[in-house]
């Protein structure tokens, strides 16, 4: 059964990973700004935002449809 400390979890989850894919963005903002055409402040965050959809929660879907801990209907 699923409980009110598994959300909270799932929100700690998120929280951090996008926390840390800001950060690891920020890290690499200098390179960013001297190759391509650049990166500004706004792109930084719209990048940091925007990096869970796609092939991380892909993988994170992957992940839970192969574990066997969690209950097959969920």
């Amino acid at each position: 059964m699923i409980g009110a400390d598994d959300y909270l979890k799932l929100i700690g989850i998120f929280i951090t990973l996008n926390f840390l894919r800001f950060l690891m963005i920020l890290m690499f903002y200098p390179i960013l700004c001297r190759i391509g055409y650049g990166m500004n402040l706004k792109q930084v965050v719209l990048c940091a935002w925007a990096g869970l959809r796609g092939a991380v929660g892909l993988s994170l879907a992957l992940m839970v449809s192969t574990s066997t801990k969690i209950p097959r209907h969920i």
